[in-house]
């Protein structure tokens, strides 16, 4: 029987309340698991993302669940990485569902694997959307969330995928963001942002319908920090790359035409420092070459 096999009887059997079947597949997932972390858990852990899947995976904090162990659930988050976390987290979302509507799933074992310490910023940012419907639970996940951001400086988020996108917890953040601000939790949204490893597109990039995507998460995170500190969503907020250093000490109130003005003018100053330097880079390698020269031709011949 293949591993995955047993992760999806671990859910299968565990939905129609079989435990003892559901542990024992359970157990069999977390053997695979072992084995495969003593193998390689750095390489695996960074790019071989489909073996195992999230879903395989999520099987095993589902299992505790059903059980009613809510705290060895939310400890079994704690060998992933945030952006894996926040993977398997979601994907376990529609199982807790389905096991609520199902009856397999006592609500106290929920409601107490979402209050866990144990959960770090992966996981609660996958959970927060679930709990749409207590919106004093949801505040709680929240401020846990914002807390656990302030305390990492910047949520890992893993590397791009082969579609050179941003990771999907990128995604999630700012969903947990936008939430964050529609509870009016101003201050924990703009934790959550600032955590939030978006860098400014290349120009390039903005003019690539390709690269969408992440000029998209981009300009999502800037309207939402803009709305988060109460302020308006400006040209200089949405300059590419290329831009974004030069406007650092312009003052604030340049904007539309003026704004394009002192760019320009800065990128042409910036221009000509650089022509200037590469011409006075090629004088000295000349003189250093004619010194060798010289000297070359000095020296007597034996």
């Amino acid at each position: 029987m293949t591993n995955t096999r047993h992760a999806r009887l671990t859910i299968a059997y565990g939905l129609g309340g079989d435990l003892a079947d559901a542990y024992h597949h359970a157990h069999r997932v977390r053997e695979w698991r072992t084995h495969w972390f003593e193998q390689d858990r750095e390489r695996q852990l960074q790019h071989d993302r489909a073996d195992p899947t999230a879903l395989d995976m999520a099987a095993v904090p589902f299992c505790y669940l059903i059980k009613g162990e809510s705290e060895r659930a939310a400890h079994d988050f704690a060998v992933w990485m945030d952006w894996y976390a926040f993977e398997v987290a979601e994907t376990l979302v529609p199982l807790l569902r389905l096991g609520a509507d199902l009856g397999s799933l006592q609500s106290c074992a929920v409601e107490a694997f979402l209050k866990s310490e144990l959960l770090g910023s992966g996981a609660l940012t996958a959970l927060i959307p679930f709990v749409e419907g207590d919106q004093s639970l949801q505040k709680v996940l929240i401020t846990r969330l914002a807390e656990a951001c302030e305390k990492a400086g910047q949520v890992r988020v893993g590397e791009k995928d082969h579609g050179y996108k941003h990771p999907r917890i990128i995604r999630g953040l700012l969903r947990a963001a936008s939430i964050a601000l529609m509870q009016g939790m101003k201050t924990e949204a703009r934790g959550i942002l600032v955590a939030t490893p978006v860098s400014a597109p290349s120009l390039y990039v903005y003019m690539s319908d390709y690269w969408s995507g992440e000029v998209y998460s981009f300009l999502a995170k800037q309207a939402l920090l803009c709305a988060a500190e109460e302020v308006n969503l400006l040209e200089r907020h949405l300059l590419p790359q290329e831009l974004a250093d030069l406007i650092l000490h312009m003052p604030a109130e340049l904007q539309g035409l003026e704004l394009i003005t002192a760019l320009k003018a800065e990128l042409e100053t910036k221009a000509k420092e650089k022509l200037a330097n590469d011409s006075h880079e090629k004088g000295i390698s000349a003189d250093t070459k004619s010194s060798r020269v010289s000297i070359n031709c000095s020296v007597p011949h034996t």
